[in-house]
């Protein structure tokens, strides 16, 4: 299904009670700007999307359509299983090592760390590390790191 700005906007403000004249002018818009956007005719500028998110109470990622599908899935597998990826490391923590060797502190950042196996295991061995995952549940498994 496809997702128009324009008709999200309208309904998210409909279902505040705004007009388009009281959305505007919380944007310090025209009421014709808006009249545009929910017609189809143009589109919010990128700097007003997270400023028109908050007054329609939602996210900008809701306004401008997008669904994190795979996210929810991931979500779904780190909460049905322990330990989904495992307890070892990946391989390329092991080539990471070869090539540079934690003889002084060197940052390292895992993006998409899932449960945080690679990120436990590298900070365990003298790696300074930061990891994220947009699977909250994922991290709710992760294996505390011990204090050094």
């Amino acid at each position: 299904m496809e997702h128009s700005i324009g008709a999200f906007i309208a309904r998210k403000r409909r279902e505040m009670g705004y007009t388009q004249r009281q959305l505007a002018e919380q944007l310090n818009l025209s009421c014709q700007a808006v009249s545009k956007w929910e017609s189809g005719a143009s589109a919010p500028d990128l700097s007003l999307l997270s400023p028109l998110a908050a007054i329609l109470h939602t996210t900008v990622d809701a306004l401008v359509g997008y669904h994190a599908a795979s996210v929810t899935h991931y979500e779904d597998t780190y909460s049905a299983q322990e330990y989904y990826w495992g307890l070892e490391p990946n391989g390329l923590c092991y080539d990471l090592m070869r090539l540079k060797p934690p003889v002084r502190p060197y940052r390292v950042l895992d993006m998409g760390c899932g449960e945080g196996k690679d990120a436990v295991f590298l900070a365990k061995n003298g790696y300074r590390v930061s990891a994220f995952d947009l699977a909250e549940s994922g991290l709710d498994t992760c294996c505390p790191i011990p204090p050094f």
